[in-house]
């Protein structure tokens, strides 16, 4: 019982430790941007990189970027490997943003997660007009809490998300045309998308 007492301290302890270095490790200013002119178009280079590392007590939940995955977590009553470390840098960012004189704003940005360059947002903006991928209209992040995990809590508000979408916005009023996403419980083979979303968050 003292020695089991004791391996739960030391545990406990290795934690606290693991906790601090990733608070040390994980943390990432965002570079400044890089701006200069190219030809009349006033562009950006931005970025970071960031190491994420994680140690687990008992089982491995940790994924990429060291987020927890809540369907690793072990539910069977049956003991297993416990005390597993993890590092990663695939949450490495690098975005550009140029806009041309007319006023034509471009965006492209991505990270490594999955081992290689991601997408994450791929858009252009004029006059109230988006075309491209970026967050869906229907995101909203009025609330969420501020987490170092990198796919944040359950149960977040809208669609954490980003989609395809066409997308104008007036004034505190958008409207977009987006990918959708669509999840039905037990549903048929012949489940399909035959229509864009449709969203207009209240303002």
């Amino acid at each position: 019982c003292v020695e089991t007492t004791k391996m739960q301290s030391n545990k406990l302890r290795m934690a606290i430790r693991s906790t601090a270095a990733v608070a040390i490790l994980g943390v990432a200013a965002q570079a400044q941007a890089v701006s200069f002119d190219a030809g009349g178009y006033d562009t950006s280079v931005y970025g970071y990189a960031r190491l994420n590392a994680s140690y687990d007590i008992d089982e491995e939940v940790g994924i990429s970027t060291r987020a927890g995955s809540y369907d690793l977590i072990n539910t069977s009553g049956s003991d297993g490997a416990t005390g597993h470390f993890g590092a990663d840098a695939v949450q490495t960012r690098i975005g550009v943003k140029t806009t041309s004189p007319e006023g034509v704003s471009v965006t492209v940005e991505g990270d490594f997660r999955g081992g290689t360059l991601r997408l994450r947002h791929g858009y252009g903006e004029y006059k109230g007009v988006l075309m491209g991928q970026t967050w869906s209209n229907f995101t909203s992040f009025v609330g969420n809490t501020s987490t170092l995990d990198f796919d944040s809590l359950p149960g977040l508000a809208g669609l954490q998300g980003r989609v395809a979408q066409a997308r104008y916005t007036t004034g505190p009023l958008s409207f977009s045309l987006e990918e959708p996403s669509s999840s039905i419980l037990n549903a048929p083979a012949a489940e399909k998308d035959s229509m864009p979303a449709i969203t207009a968050p209240p303002p």
